[in-house]
């Protein structure tokens, strides 16, 4: 959130109009970052780089809605 919040302030800084930001925003995927794991299973496989305690939280919590326990 952070750094979309960052690249948004730079990108208006420049001149870039919002809908263009918006566009750019909704198309960016960081490999590795809550990313599904496609599989033969079809068991429900997420990778996060979660590196620090609060990362960690912020993954388990995001993700405690998708499972019954």
């Amino acid at each position: 959130m952070y750094n979309s919040l960052a690249a948004i302030s730079v990108a208006l800084e420049l001149g870039i109009d919002p809908e263009t930001i918006k566009t750019a925003l909704a198309e960016v995927r960081v490999p590795g970052r809550s990313e599904l794991v496609d599989n033969k299973k079809e068991l429900n496989i997420m990778i996060d780089y979660a590196h620090s305690p609060e990362s960690l939280e912020n993954i388990l919590s995001a993700v405690k809605e998708y499972t019954p326990r």
